[in-house]
């Protein structure tokens, strides 16, 4: 039998490779147990189609970059909550690029509305990478599931100037909602189309299956992380390293900073602001007006906000014709308005050193946005907590309004 190991942990620690390698402080603990919650996820996963998530969420969830895996759980807890239910739909900005999750705009608006002792929550629905179509995606889904009594859909004009129709980078919004009459299929690009066709048609099982290993993956990339949560383990050197790394990096310690003109990039700035007057083709405006015509025939009201821009920046580099971007602005804003929707222009006047970059704002910037967005919208927030209060209908099982 070999000898019980009696050195202390120093002693153990002692004997390590020298300084500048990665090494394990201590073994892994309870990796058993681990592969065994894998594997039953997997079973779940594959067969039940049951996602395990919690009953409830913290008022500043964001949804993961990476999966949609809690976006119906999250969306049903939110829509099955009394009070006036808010859903912020957007991209990276809303989402909040490098900020936490409890300084974004989402959950300062919140706070406010808190703070005020309303019974009003905001939700944040912020997908990094979210182009108009997704948001369409989106608006479509939460209109039509009654799991918002209003929506507050970011318009990000970086997305608006190319003319040509992108992919759906989140095909799943589309699959969740049921149907998305009044839109006319026949309104949306072929290639939109078809990928949408494609994915309303159902996964074959190796499709199925290889999504669920993708979604296994991106557990096993974090399964120290699991240990060291669930397992009482410990994450080894190498992750504590790399995530004090990615934090210094994201924050830049004490806090994320703005950049300076000349950092930003050129061919970035030409790619996203270089297109001109946008005409009637545009597909983005398309998708835009194919939103507010579902939340319209849905009864759900939409105001339509653009975030603001790091003019200054873009200035610098001779980037954005402004004469271009106002008459933009008044284009979009007369087709929010003449589907009955708000339109409220952050951009405008917004506090240039806010910005964190060409569009994400620091946290000083989402509180200043909050501040800005709360003023404008508040006499339809008033109007919508009038009419709804104590007479919120009931939600029947699965979180679906009635």
């Amino acid at each position: 039998m070999r000898p019980a190991d009696t050195s202390s942990r120093e002693e153990r620690d002692a004997t390590a490779p020298a300084a500048g390698i990665l090494v394990r402080v201590d073994p892994p603990r309870g990796f058993r147990p681990f592969l065994i919650a894998l594997g039953l996820l997997v079973v779940l996963d594959l067969l039940l189609r049951t996602p395990l998530y919690p009953s409830g969420f913290p008022e500043d969830f964001r949804v993961p970059k990476d999966t949609l895996m809690a976006y119906e759980a999250f969306t049903s807890w939110a829509g099955g909550r009394g009070g006036l239910q808010v859903a912020v739909v957007g991209d990276s900005v809303i989402e909040g690029h490098l900020v936490p999750a409890a300084e974004t705009l989402s959950a300062r608006l919140d706070q406010r509305y808190e703070d005020a002792g309303r019974d009003v929550h905001v939700h944040n629905l912020g997908l990094r990478g979210a182009h108009a179509v997704d948001l369409l995606g989106q608006v479509a889904y939460l209109a039509e599931r009654g799991r918002a009594d209003l929506l507050l859909v970011q318009f990000d004009y970086i997305y608006y100037g190319d003319d040509e129709p992108v992919g759906v980078h989140y095909p799943e919004l589309f699959a969740l909602a049921r149907d998305i009459a009044p839109i006319d299929p026949a309104a949306l690009p072929d290639a939109v189309r078809a990928e949408l066709r494609e994915k309303a048609a159902g996964a074959s099982p190796a499709e199925r299956a290889d999504d669920a290993l993708g979604r296994v993956w991106r557990l096993w990339r974090e399964r120290e992380r699991i240990d060291a949560v669930l397992f009482g383990g410990r994450p080894s050197v190498a992750m504590e390293t790399a995530l004090r790394d990615r934090a210094r990096a994201a924050l830049d310690e004490p806090g994320a900073r703005q950049l300076r003109p000349d950092e930003l990039d050129p061919d970035n700035l030409e790619r996203f602001f270089g297109g001109g007057r946008f005409g009637e083709e545009n597909p983005h405006l398309r998708y835009l007006e194919l939103a507010l015509a579902k939340a319209g025939h849905e009864g759900v009201p939409v105001v339509v906000f653009n975030n603001p821009l790091y003019f200054e920046g873009l200035a610098y580099h001779g980037a954005l014709d402004m004469e271009v971007y106002r008459a933009n602005v008044t284009v979009v804003r007369e087709l929010v308005e003449s589907h009955g929707g708000t339109f409220v222009d952050l951009a405008e006047g917004f506090p240039q050193e806010m910005m964190l970059d060409t569009a994400h704002l620091l946290p000083e910037g989402h509180a200043e946005a909050a501040r800005r967005l709360e003023a404008a919208i508040e006499p339809l927030v008033t109007e919508l907590d009038r009419e709804r209060a104590g007479r919120r209908p009931a939600m029947p099982e699965g979180g679906e309004r009635r």
